[in-house]
């Protein structure tokens, strides 16, 4: 209930430009998804290992060893992309931020145009939709990696858990 209303929120809301509210979407449904595939894969991992016993057999003991790697494999995956991203917004945000102040000195003339600066200089602030629009690519980037290893692994052991 708390996800619909969420995602219904993100997309009615006309405040925000089209691609930070496709940005906020594509967030809340891979934090829809997770919230249904983690607990399943959780569950089927941990009544396999139940089952399994004090003496698994090699198949079971190779999925324990993968489901290990794998946790390690998405946290290093997510960490470098959100890392990635944070320095390529960054530089997008520290580029706007020296063009504005560079247009000072190259502009002198500039507070007194009304607005405060002539017309081509406008809309080069960051605005906190931009921020904003940064901090959900780094965060969409970062749960990629655990979002895409998640789903995969409710429906590879959904399917083996029907195929018994």
């Amino acid at each position: 209930m708390f996800v619909l209303t969420a995602i219904s929120f993100v997309y009615e809301s006309n405040s925000m430009p089209r691609t930070v509210r496709k940005q906020q979407l594509r967030l809340a449904r891979q934090a829809a998804d997770l919230m249904f595939a983690a607990p399943w894969v959780v569950a089927l991992r941990t009544g396999r290992m139940l089952a399994a016993g004090a003496a698994p057999n090699a198949r079971d003991r190779a999925e324990f060893e993968l489901m290990s790697a794998e946790k390690v494999d998405a946290w290093r995956e997510g960490w470098t992309a959100m890392a990635a991203q944070g320095w390529r917004s960054q530089q997008a945000l520290a580029a706007s931020m020296m063009t504005l102040w560079a247009g000072a000195w190259l502009h002198p003339w500039a507070a007194f145009f009304p607005g405060g600066e002539p017309a081509p200089r406008r809309g080069l602030v960051p605005s906190a939709t931009q921020w904003h629009g940064a901090m959900l690519r780094v965060l969409a980037d970062g749960m990629a990696p655990v979002h895409r290893r998640a789903v995969a692994n409710a429906r590879r052991l959904s399917e083996a858990k029907g195929g018994r």
